[in-house]
């Protein structure tokens, strides 16, 4: 498990290296990425939200 967190991050670095942005900005996009996909798949009634 450690191999895999440690060459996930270590693409990440890559990514922020190759596309000029922070690797802290990179993280936090993964993460909220991550943490907030599972909210799209939800069904919710619309109806109380315009």
């Amino acid at each position: 498990m450690a191999d895999l967190a440690t060459s996930v991050l270590a693409r990440l670095k890559n990514k922020a290296a190759e596309s000029g942005r922070s690797y802290q900005l990179c993280l936090q996009a993964l993460l909220s990425v991550r943490i907030f996909a599972p909210f799209g798949k939800i069904k919710i009634c619309r109806k109380s939200c315009p």
